[in-house]
């Protein structure tokens, strides 16, 4: 019995127009910081099926009938999360660098500016969800949040 291998692509939505730039008023160290998401996510225009159908769109478009017929029956959702716009989708071993490159290529989102950034790639199932509560942690601790319900 063959086994078919897959890659897990750990995927994060950023959408620069809902970005909170710095004030350019503030002095240059807070302007080194990063911005920060207002809303990550416009909430009523995405779901599981859409993205499916836009990446679809996004192989055909970049890479032909061909590659849209190789890739395209290879892929699924396995989460998605409009709260943190957050993705991991599974495709085959052979065909994730494909996918990858349609992701990048990928522009608008629900009528939004989008960026695609493809955050890890692994075998496993289990390891792109364990990036998921890491950065969840990370996020947490900057917030200045309790890390858990237990933590006053």
């Amino acid at each position: 019995m063959v086994r078919f291998k897959h890659r897990y692509l750990l995927v994060h939505l950023v959408f620069p127009d809902q970005l909170e730039l710095p004030s350019s008023s503030t002095s240059s160290s807070a302007a080194a910081q990063p911005a920060t998401p207002a809303s990550t996510l416009p909430q009523a225009t995405l779901t599981e099926s859409g993205l499916i159908n836009l990446l679809r769109d996004s192989l055909s478009v970049n890479f032909g009938d061909v590659g849209a017929g190789e890739v395209g029956g290879t892929f699924s959702i396995k989460y998605f999360s409009s709260a943190t716009s957050t993705v991991i989708i599974r495709v085959s071993r052979e065909h994730y660098r494909t996918l990858w490159a349609a992701l990048t290529l990928l522009r608008k989102v629900g009528g939004h500016e989008c960026i695609a950034r493809v955050v890890h790639v692994s075998g496993e199932k289990a390891v792109p969800f364990k990036e998921i509560a890491a950065m969840s942690l990370a996020l947490r601790e900057a917030d200045g949040a309790p890390l858990s319900c237990f933590h006053p």
